[in-house]
């Protein structure tokens, strides 16, 4: 039995949802782990935005109206554990993954999660024209110079730190979380740390600028 859709803003507790469009009585089921309120408002603000990752509940809400669309409670849980178990339990219960918007016929591992050919297409449509708020920011950061240091020694300048991932073989994103400080230690590369350049430009290799020899360090790197 469904409880009470009027209950969920006043509920801190976590469990099982739903999202009904009314219209065609096809169901949305999902758990959450923050209150009820606070995921419908991110559904909610996803599908004004064109941004919902279930397709077919966006495209229905694309043709309607909010008000067709209905969030209420099919269970608060209190033993986070058994979240994913509750979810396809309601999930079977609403056959909302044969008849509604859900496209995994099994929570846990995702089993029916692959896309046919006609969904890609749909969802490659859907996504075009989405620019991100910071894109100039996330660009800026691409373009960065970064500073590769061997055991707090200076080494050498990448134009980015894309450049330096292709220059380690290793993923840059890792590389640039070293730079904003979100990774303190790389376990593929023992004794290195990057750091985004002062924007002086590329160096040349081996350039220490604590030094007194010309800019010439003379050390070692065995990799």
């Amino acid at each position: 039995m469904k409880v009470s859709n009027n209950y969920y803003g006043n509920s801190t507790k976590t469990g099982v949802y739903y999202i009904l469009h009314v219209p065609t009585n096809k169901h949305y089921v999902g758990a959450t782990n923050v209150k009820f309120s606070q995921r419908k408002g991110q559904h909610y603000y996803q599908l004004k935005n064109n941004r919902s990752g279930c397709i077919p509940m966006q495209e229905a809400w694309n043709s309607s109206k909010e008000e067709e669309f209905e969030f209420g409670i099919l269970e608060i849980i209190y033993n986070s554990t058994i979240l994913s178990d509750r979810e396809q339990y309601w999930t079977d219960i609403l056959k909302s993954n044969i008849n509604g918007f859900n496209k995994r016929i099994s929570v846990i591992d995702n089993t029916g999660i692959s896309q046919t050919e006609e969904v890609k297409t749909r969802h490659s449509n859907t996504l075009k024209g989405r620019t991100p708020k910071n894109l100039e920011s996330i660009r800026e950061k691409q373009r960065r110079a970064v500073d590769e240091f061997f055991e707090g020694v200076y080494i050498r300048t990448h134009e980015s730190g894309k450049a330096a991932g292709e220059f380690h073989n290793i993923d840059y994103k890792l590389i640039n979380n070293v730079c904003r400080g979100i990774v303190k230690n790389m376990r593929s590369l023992p004794g290195y740390t990057f750091k985004y350049s002062d924007g002086k430009g590329v160096r040349s290799i081996n350039y220490n600028p604590n030094s007194s020899t010309n800019g010439i360090s003379p050390i070692t790197i065995k990799r």
